[in-house]
């Protein structure tokens, strides 16, 4: 019967010790992500200078959603493909626009890769967009590919370096005709 009641008493004070536990433990999970809320939403430390300039600078080629990789393989070859979001550049773009302290947009194309031309069009607008509201354009780079040109081309001003490359193959569509060898 005292076993009983002393197993009874233990046991209580157990269940005692644990809540106690469970509630210092969600207490300080609840400040930490107070705290980390509160260190990710305040406002960042940067200053635009009055008259600065948005460097626009595309990685990879133009895509509406990232490829989705595996990361076995990424492991393996250690290769992640470079991609920018055609969105991030769309919006870039209209809230400098809207900027006052912003006054010029470099685009520097050495690192953009190839893309597809329905993208292209869309930044190209954007970049229009962005020269109605009166501020400069200036086009910088080393290497020009297609895509970098058909951009450069929206530019006011186009720079480049004296020892760079430019590659202006066009856009065309060929096509196979396959008439004459199947009728041989």
């Amino acid at each position: 019967m005292v076993i009983d009641i002393t197993k009874r008493v233990l046991a209580v004070f157990w269940q005692f010790l644990k809540a106690i536990q469970i509630f210092v433990f969600g207490l300080i999970s609840l400040v930490l992500v107070v705290a980390l809320l509160a260190g990710g939403l305040g406002g960042s430390d940067i200053e635009v200078p009055e008259g600065g300039a948005l460097l626009l600078n595309p990685a990879g080629g133009l895509v509406e959603q990232k490829t989705a990789l595996d990361p076995q393989a990424v492991l393996m070859s250690g290769d992640v493909p470079q991609q920018t979001l055609v969105k991030d550049i769309l919006d870039a773009l209209a809230l400098a626009k809207n900027d006052e302290r912003i006054q010029y947009l470099v685009l520097d194309f050495d690192n953009m890769g190839s893309s597809y031309i329905s993208k292209l069009q869309r930044v190209a607008a954007a970049i229009d967009d962005f020269k109605s509201s009166g501020k400069k354009v200036i086009a910088t780079g080393t290497y020009y590919s297609q895509s970098g040109l058909f951009l450069a081309a929206h530019a006011d001003e186009v720079l480049m370096n004296p020892e760079g490359v430019a590659l202006p193959e066009g856009y065309s569509m060929y096509r196979t005709y396959y008439k004459t060898i199947l009728e041989n």
